[in-house]
């Protein structure tokens, strides 16, 4: 399988991306109950062993993650942002709290979705707000 230009010979110049940064935001969020379902004291909250956990979590901490995010994204308004989410709640709490960001979402016409990915990627707009399975690959954003 080929990999690089140089494997056929060619100069590997100008195909080398620049380096990944990959930035960690924290977020704070609280424990919504301090004890469990068995009547147990929670102390420190446990990471989601199921899909039923991970899905309480993500809608336990809803608020906090998007404002942090809106707080990222205000701190750099002429950059372009791809605001990934999973739940349908993620992205609406994304539309107001972001006015101005568009969305992609399964129900949408293809045409419109179509409009909007290519958009983004030619720099229209800054925002784009999308789910990892319509667009995480095949897509190329790295223009904007």
């Amino acid at each position: 399988m080929l990999q690089r230009p140089s494997d056929l010979g060619f100069s590997d110049e100008g195909y080398d991306l620049p380096p990944l940064v990959v930035r960690w935001h924290e977020v704070q969020s609280t424990i919504p109950q301090a004890v469990d379902r068995d009547g147990q004291g929670i102390l420190l909250r446990t990471g989601a062993t199921g899909l039923a956990d991970e899905s309480r979590e993500r809608r336990a901490t809803l608020p906090a993650r998007v404002a942090k995010a809106a707080a990222i994204v205000t701190a750099a308004p002429s950059d372009h942002f791809i605001l990934w989410h999973d739940l349908e709640a993620e992205r609406s709490a994304i539309e107001q709290a972001l006015p101005t960001a568009r969305s992609v979402f399964g129900t949408q016409d293809l045409d419109k979705r179509d409009d909007l990915i290519m958009g983004f990627s030619d720099g229209a707009f800054e925002l784009l707000s999308k789910k990892p399975i319509l667009c995480g690959s095949g897509c190329n954003f790295q223009r904007h």
